[in-house]
């Protein structure tokens, strides 16, 4: 973390962030879904960035611009500190944007120079390159190539075209530019943003260093970030919102996650990214917001990580503030105010939800050294509780807007209530917006002054869509304002059509018109037609008698009704997400009548649950209702189309084969337990009703295994009623000390575990102990691994909290749409395993075929699971885990694994001086590549026991030698095919007579598992809470009296921050001696191993 004196009055973005850099060059500083680099690595690329930059500026002294047609990508982070080490500042040029927009943009800039990138793989959207090799501005399928440029560049006074720079093709250097202009200081422009402009043309805001300096150091200061934070950047680069979130952390040492704009316009990827990495603050617009809460109450993740959740852009209503911790329990809510006029924010409502008293959110007060004004139109104040204009002062301002003085003039003032003294108070900025003080000082949002619209985050100025609307040749006249529909407040089109037009005007078409000329949060998503539009008695537009004509559209009466049954469920989703405030057919376009990226997803996940495989960018690919039909069925069918033959045989997958492969005196204890407190008292009847709904929606939990007749098993999908059958088990705990009540619990658990019965059922089984002083209930549950493994357990209790707190509300449980069917995915691997890509591994694993297996005291076979001891202990504490996710940022998890391997085939070399190793390691098992197979949230046992070879090439007790073997490991881990999956279904489905020789492998006695935190996963703060750490060892799940599958297992998990390990090792094959100092070397190897690992070594775990 940066210290608080390196605040400085000569701070900039560029100086604070080098001074990061130069403290930690090798923590994470950002990541992606692909990558991440460090600090230093960064700092790099900003330095030839700034190289490139500073020979291509005029050698003049006056501010100046370079464009970034750039996304938001690692690049566009380079990019931004490169050209402020060049001593100029940025100005976005969205590559999305109509080549319009963008010349228009570059023109007022007078920037000239363009960053790009021609790499599709750095994150920007369309093609960059045109047909003659010219490198231009691109947007979707439109280019904009270096001829067309000629134009740019008029307010610097020259004729030439900008100079466009490739910074995929720039090197990083270890030192900045010598720059050719003065150092940038505070007072300097840093970016310009563009904004909706009331003229019909876009208008550039500027702002300082100083500026924004100001707003991050309130933040730093109020709500101040802690070792192991993650922030996302989301925001496109065109938005003063994605500073805070590229820069807010980065300055601070926190690593930050970059969002790919596919993800970031899909909610439910953006929901399920958010929680996979941890994401520790988050901003959001509320209808965004609302969104993510929505599918998080309907079985999407919470996100527990989340410490700061800011909403701004828009009102937040107390309705949705309320909600907040069904998405994030343990946030806090944070409500924002400002402008990019004001460095994004002014002022700030911490909320506390039960204390909210009206239907919106106050915007709360002014932030740091900011303050505001309540002032009537002759710039007095007005009383407390009374309607008046927020006008504010401070450092956060803006220097006014890019080449017009005019409007500066008119919104940046002098301020006359400005104390004496006080420089940066002496200009009084008029937002327009309207507000009320509240007795104890915060603001009220009432709304405009003017006609400008707040929707979704975005300042919009309708003349600005009216002055491109009007140039359509088949319009008369043309309005724009937003409405209230049932789906939400929208931005609506009013037009008259010219008489004698020659093409017929319909919303579609003016759509895609205005998509052409305009950025896409300015396209109106409704167009009623009009005779005439409303005007005053002296002739000029009446706005506020702008509403949708009571009668429908001419074209409504030609509208096509659905003629099956997709398309009718898919309408009845339609009115449910849009609104049901307007007749809707097949031929109608979701984005002509109110869709938005938002709303798209909802599509989406609604058709899932009704079982229609849909995603967001399918309706953007098959906008009408007709079209999304037809592709809703043909992809994949839907679930009732996919449920299993009730009775008839299904293939054993290769885990189960393995299963059964060993003789086991009690196959039907092998289980998996789970156990929480719980937050309330919890009903049998509506847990009954849970269970019922999870085993329905849930193929494999169906499942049932038995004798084939022929010396081996089978499995089937047992007939309804019999599966529904769910043991739930009640106890009341007895009334004495907490450690009674844990020895109760733990006795009944031990009896619990050999109640199931994997031929006749059940598969699993609850159990509920109530605590009678109210303290302490808790919840039991554990199903035969058989059916499922530890994602799928993870994905069982998810649907069973949504599903209980369904039955208890008395609601009907809506649980997310299956994936592919456990038994299809079975079939998918076999013919996998017939097929060219598993074939052609032979080699592979028949080469690992000659490497050691762990050293034992005593290879003796026969150890019973009786004979299983344990040894427990910590590897590193929470202050070394927390500095390596900080250092190694999404490289964390793989090198972890990787020195996990590489210590366990160190510590085999100081056994027995080996420099090979085979083991074991337990593999998730669903991987890509299975075609078209998506089970990422279907249950079933998928794991697979993976051969891993290591061989060492350097002597581990050399001086220095740890480092090389961890690269060395981590290359020979991450050149496994397919993530191991090839081994298992070669050696049980393919005919080829070379499977027999990787049956070998079956008789590799040391098993490897890394579960990190999932555990901690289950515990989702509401109904299902962390219990007692004795609890956490749950009696032995697996029967004493089968042979152990392993001599020695290696079990490592984070818990409490800390990474921890045990050797589950049998007495015949180990002494106790042996083991801990196993462990002791085990420890010293890890501490050296990691001690040098950087974010680029880390690979694919």
């Amino acid at each position: 973390m940066i210290e608080e004196a390196a605040m400085t009055d000569s701070a900039t973005f560029h100086s604070l962030f080098t001074q990061t850099a130069q403290a930690t060059p090798d923590a994470v500083a950002l990541s992606d879904e692909a990558r991440s680099i460090s600090y230093g690595q960064l700092d790099a690329l900003a330095n030839g960035v700034s190289h490139a930059v500073a020979a291509a500026l005029p050698h003049t002294s006056g501010p100046v611009c370079v464009g970034l047609n750039l996304s938001r990508s690692i690049e566009a982070v380079a990019a931004m500190l490169g050209v402020l080490k060049a001593g100029a500042a940025w100005v976005p040029l969205d590559p999305s944007y109509p080549a319009e927009r963008l010349r228009y943009m570059l023109d007022d800039s007078g920037a000239p120079v363009v960053l790009h990138t021609a790499l599709a793989g750095n994150g920007a959207s369309g093609n960059n390159t045109s047909h003659d090799g010219a490198v231009g501005i691109a947007a979707s399928d439109r280019s904009l190539r270096l001829g067309e440029l000629a134009g740019a560049g008029h307010q610097q006074g020259s004729q030439n075209p900008p100079v466009l720079i490739d910074i995929g093709r720039i090197q990083p250097l270890p030192e900045p530019a010598p720059a050719p202009r003065p150092a940038a200081g505070q007072e300097d422009m840093a970016y310009v943003v563009y904004t909706s402009g009331s003229t019909g043309r876009p208008k550039g805001v500027p702002g300082t260093h100083r500026a924004m300096l100001s707003r991050f150091d309130w933040m730093w200061q109020a709500f101040p970030f802690e070792a192991g934070e993650r922030t996302c950047a989301k925001t496109a680069l065109n938005f003063v919102d994605c500073i805070w979130e590229t820069f807010g952390g980065l300055l601070q040492g926190v690593p930050g996650v970059i969002v790919n704009d596919a993800v970031a316009r899909d909610p439910a990827a953006l929901l399920a990214l958010l929680a996979r990495e941890n994401i520790s603050r988050l901003v959001l617009v509320p209808s965004l917001l609302a969104a993510l809460i929505d599918m998080s109450r309907h079985g999407g993740p919470q996100l527990p990580a989340l410490r700061y959740l800011t909403s701004s852009g828009e009102l937040l209503p107390a309705a949705l503030a309320r909600q907040v911790p069904v998405l994030a329990p343990r946030a806090v809510l944070l409500n924002l105010y400002g402008s990019s006029e004001m460095a994004a924010d002014a002022t700030c409502q911490v909320v506390e939800p039960d204390a909210l008293d009206g239907k919106i959110v106050p915007i709360g007060k002014a932030i740091g050294r900011m303050r505001t004004y309540v002032l009537d139109e002759a710039l007095a104040p007005v009383a407390a509780g009374e309607p008046g204009e927020l006008c504010v002062s401070g450092p956060g301002l803006s220097r006014g807007y890019l080449n017009r003085p005019d409007l500066s003039a008119e919104k940046f003032l002098p301020n006359p209530h400005a104390p004496e003294g006080e420089a940066e108070h002496t200009v009084l900025f008029r937002s327009g917006d309207l507000v009320a003080q509240r007795p104890d000082g915060a603001l009220d949002y009432l709304g405009r002054r003017d006609f400008q619209i707040k929707l979704r985050g975005f300042r919009i100025e309708p003349g600005e869509i009216e002055t491109v609307l009007a140039t359509h040749p088949g319009l008369r006249a043309c309005a724009v304002a937003a409405i209230e529909t049932a789906a939400g407040r929208q931005l609506a089109a009013f037009y008259e059509v010219l008489p004698g037009a020659s093409e017929p005007i319909t919303p579609s078409g003016l759509r895609a018109f205005l998509a052409e000329r305009l950025a896409d949060y300015l396209v109106p998503a409704r167009y009623f037609r009009v005779p005439n539009l409303p005007q005053l008695p002296n002739g000029k537009l009446d706005r506020h008698r702008l509403t949708p004509p009571e009668t429908a559209p001419a074209e409504a009466a030609t509208r096509q009704a659905p003629g099956n049954d997709v398309e009718r469920a898919l309408l009845a989703i339609w009115q449910e997400v849009l609104g049901a405030d307007q007749p809707l057919g097949v031929d109608d376009d979701f984005f002509t009548i109110g869709g938005d990226s938002i709303r798209a997803a909802g599509v989406a996940v609604r058709a899932r649950e009704k079982g229609y495989r849909l995603t967001p960018q399918d309706v953007y690919q098959y906008p009408t209702l007709a079209e999304l039909a037809h592709r809703a069925a043909t992809a994949g069918g839907t679930d009732a189309e996919q449920a299993p033959p009730p009775a008839q045989d299904v293939p054993l997958s290769p885990m189960q084969r393995y299963y059964f492969g060993w003789a086991r005196p009690n196959p039907n204890k092998f289980n998996v337990g789970f156990i929480a407190r719980s937050g309330e008292r919890l009903s049998a009847q509506h847990l009954r009703q849970a269970l019922r709904a999870v085993v329905d929606h849930h193929p494999a939990l169906r499942l049932r295994f038995g004798p084939d007749g022929q010396g081996g098993y089978r499995q089937w999908h047992a007939d309804p009623p019999d599966v529904y059958d769910v043991p739930i088990h009640e106890y009341v705990l007895p009334a004495d000390s907490p450690r009674a009540q844990l020895a109760a619990i733990e006795a009944v658990v031990a009896q619990l575990h050999d109640t199931l019965d994997i031929e006749s059922g059940p598969v699993m089984t609850a159990a509920i102990f109530e605590d009678p002083a109210g303290r302490m209930h808790h919840f039991f549950f554990t199903m035969h691994e058989l059916v499922t493994d530890a994602l799928s357990l993870q994905i069982t209790l998810e649907d069973l909290r949504t599903a209980y707190l369904a039955a208890r509300d008395g609601r009907t449980a809506r649980l997310p749409a299956r994936t592919l069917p456990y038994h299809q995915w079975v079939a998918r691997v076999m013919d996998y395993a017939r097929g060219p890509q598993a074939q052609a591994q032979f080699d592979y694993w028949l080469a690992q075929a000659d490497a050691q297996p762990f050293p034992e005291d005593d290879r003796a076979d026969g150890a019973l699971q009786r004979d299983i001891d344990q040894h427990g202990f910590e590897v590193f504490d929470a202050a070394t885990v927390g500095a390596l996710r900080k250092r190694l940022g999404g490289g964390f998890q793989p090198a972890l694994i990787h020195g996990i391997v590489a210590a366990l085939a160190v510590v085999a070399h100081g056994r027995s001086g080996q420099r090979s190793l085979v083991f074991h390691k337990v593999a998730h098992g669903r991987e890509a590549c299975i075609p078209g197979a998506d089970v990422s949230r279907t249950v079933g046992w998928f794991i697979t026991h993976t051969p891993i070879t290591l061989r060492l090439e350097s002597d581990p007790s050399e001086p220095g030698a740890l480092p090389a073997i961890l690269q060395s490991v981590s290359r020979q881990y991450r050149a496994i095919p397919d993530n191991g999956l090839a081994h298992s279904a070669l050696r049980y489905y393919s005919d080829d007579p070379r499977a027999q020789v990787l049956a070998q492998f079956d008789q590799v006695r040391t098993l490897f598992q890394y579960i990190g935190d999932v555990w901690e996963d289950n515990y989702d703060g509401q109904l299902f809470l962390p219990t007692n750490q004795r609890l956490m060892d749950l009696p032995d799940t697996v029967a004493a009296e089968n042979l152990a599958d392993y001599h020695l297992h290696v079990y490592a998990h984070l818990m409490e921050g800390c990474l921890r390990m045990k050797f589950f090792y049998t007495r015949p094959n180990y002494r106790q001696e042996s083991i801990e100092n196993m462990a002791a070397a085990f420890t010293q190897a890890m501490a050296g191993l990691l001690e040098t690992a950087s974010p680029s070594g880390a690979g694919r775990a």
